[in-house]
């Protein structure tokens, strides 16, 4: 017979119980953090969906495709080590489901994969655009593949403007846009036109206002599609790479849940450089730059108020902080612009950033608007050596603040000065009563009719978007004009007007407000025309204009002279 006492045995049992109870959640929280950890490793930096247009349109159009998947494996076999590719085709036949399909995931190390199934692609049926852009989406829209911590974007090369099987495009716009908002996710889209004719080059830049992405870039040879997607793909050199800006004081005035910040940090360095245990020498400075620089940009006037270099999540990055006016359009309009996108040039590399980071704002004509950049960079990056460039298009200067703080190009035009300001033939009398421009910083256009010029829905000091020629500067000339237009009335365009140059050039003018002139509208009130003319651009120039129909000049043509200065 024990002797024992029950609850003596009993006693320790709880203890025992809560000590295995312990050791249980401890494993738990390990195998969590370590779970948690692989999960963190496995997303990649950059996830890319490359949507190529493999439509069959005859011999040409299969020689285009042979050129398209060429490129593309170039520009895969070139992507980082730890961004996800991905690549889907569109074209086939109207109505069927296989009309686009995803040849290769989502992942990393998928370059050998795309290469070799870009290989196979061959063209078939008809150019399925609205699909292929629908179903792209979608591959977004599942929590796997995992999404990118930095950039998710999907980049369309399409060789047609339009999508064969879509009778209503503005419908399959809507759709995308509602899709886009049902995704869940910040998707940045970038489009390329191969070889497209310049009369389809509406369909595509519509898909991008469908899509909140910059302007599409149209290219005909194979050299510029291989130079655009490397640009759009790799992301050493991506155009548009998003990182979220941190919280605090300097947070974005727009895509942050934080307050905008109200003042610029103080300028200098804000902390010791930060270093790498491993290293000697110091890898990263976090500093800050004040610029107060006015620049024009596609047709954005902005202020760049002050940037700062530092660390977020362990990434290095740089975020500039600007103030956008939109000089492109119209009040009255209600067409918006995407502002220019921004970049930094350090020791002879590109760090892009792309547009502002709040994608979804809009930029009206004449209005103000906050906005932040935000760069990636790498570990030896100095934001005090660094230009802050926009570009503007292939054929025109960028607008640049170089490191030294100045403009690169002056922002001061040159002054007009008239001999005389009138001019006299036949039906017609100008009257240049009003100071002309001259800007080296911003092309500008004639546009608008004189109905609209009294109460200001004509914007006559508009700039083009597509920017100076390279060593140009742009002229522009306002008037008044009077005529005696007879019952049938007349016409007057830009080949009334002739420019001669000082060095004896003649031509007409870039742009004239072409107008047709009854009897009821025979006072017009502050016309104009423009014209690029080559730096340094002084000196004295003659401008002729003369009054004629389609047979020739019915009278003969008055001139005047004036002098840029």
């Amino acid at each position: 017979m024990s002797t024992s006492d029950p609850a003596v045995d009993r006693a320790p049992r709880p203890r025992r119980r809560r000590r295995l109870v312990a050791a249980v959640c401890a494993v738990l929280v390990v195998a969590c953090a370590a779970v948690a950890y692989v999960v963190y490793r496995a997303i990649p930096d950059y996830r890319t969906e490359l949507l190529v247009d493999a439509s069959d349109g005859g011999p040409a159009a299969r020689a285009g495709v042979g050129a398209v998947t060429a490129a593309v494996g170039a520009a895969a076999r070139t992507a980082g080590d730890h961004d996800a590719l991905a690549l889907r085709r569109f074209g086939g036949e109207c109505g069927n489901s296989a009309n686009t399909a995803q040849l290769v995931s989502s992942g990393t190390d998928r370059s050998a994969a795309i290469v070799e199934a870009a290989r196979g692609i061959t063209a078939r049926g008809n150019a399925t655009l609205y699909n292929g852009i629908l179903a792209a989406i979608d591959d977004f829209g599942h929590l796997y593949p995992l999404r990118a911590r930095n950039v998710n974007r999907i980049v369309v090369v399409s060789r047609s403007g339009t999508d064969a099987c879509a009778p209503d495009p503005s419908t399959m716009q809507e759709e995308i846009r509602k899709r886009l908002d049902a995704a869940g996710i910040r998707l940045e889209f970038r489009l390329i036109g191969f070889q497209i004719p310049a009369d389809q080059h509406d369909g595509l830049i519509q898909v991008a206002a469908a899509t909140k992405a910059p302007q599409p870039e149209f290219v005909q040879t194979e050299d510029a599609l291989h130079e655009s997607l490397n640009r759009l793909v790799v992301p050493q050199t991506r155009d548009a790479a998003f990182v979220e800006p941190s919280p605090g004081p300097l947070s974005s005035f727009a895509g942050s849940s934080a307050p905008p910040s109200q003042s610029p940090p103080s300028e200098g360095p804000l902390d010791s450089p930060v270093t790498d245990p491993s290293a000697d020498t110091p890898t990263f400075l976090e500093t800050t730059k004040r610029y107060d620089a006015t620049l024009l940009a596609r047709g954005f006037m902005v202020n760049v108020m002050w940037g700062k270099s530092e660390l977020h999540d362990g990434q290095p990055q740089v975020v500039v902080e600007t103030e956008l006016t939109n000089q492109l359009w119209g009040i009255r309009s209600g067409s918006q612009q995407s502002p220019p996108d921004l970049e930094l040039h350090q020791g002879g590399r590109v760090y892009p950033a792309g547009g502002p980071t709040d994608q979804n704002r809009t930029y009206a004509r004449g209005h103000r608007t906050r906005a932040t950049y935000v760069v990636s960079v790498d570990q030896s990056f100095r934001l005090d050596e660094a230009d802050v460039v926009f570009p503007v298009s292939r054929d025109a200067e960028p607008a640049r603040i170089v490191k030294g703080g100045a403009d690169l190009v002056s922002l001061v035009g040159l002054a007009v000065t008239y001999r005389k300001n009138t001019l006299e033939s036949g039906r017609i009398h100008l009257t240049f009563g009003y100071d002309g421009k001259f800007r080296r910083d911003a092309r500008m256009y004639a546009e608008g009719g004189s109905s609209n010029a009294e109460n200001g829905t004509c914007d006559f000091d508009r700039a083009a978007p597509e920017g100076l020629g390279r060593n140009k500067g742009s002229l522009k000339l306002y008037f008044d004009l009077d005529a005696n237009p007879g019952p049938a009335g007349f016409n007057v365009d830009e080949l009334n007007y002739t420019l001669t140059t000082p060095d004896g050039r003649s031509f007409h003018p870039d742009s004239a407000e072409s107008l047709a002139v009854y009897p009821e509208s025979s006072h017009l009130k502050r016309l104009a025309i423009a014209t690029q003319l080559p730096l340094p651009a002084t000196g004295t120039y003659t401008l002729s204009f003369v009054d004629r129909d389609g047979k020739g000049p019915r009278a003969p043509a008055d001139k005047l002279t004036f002098t840029l200065s």
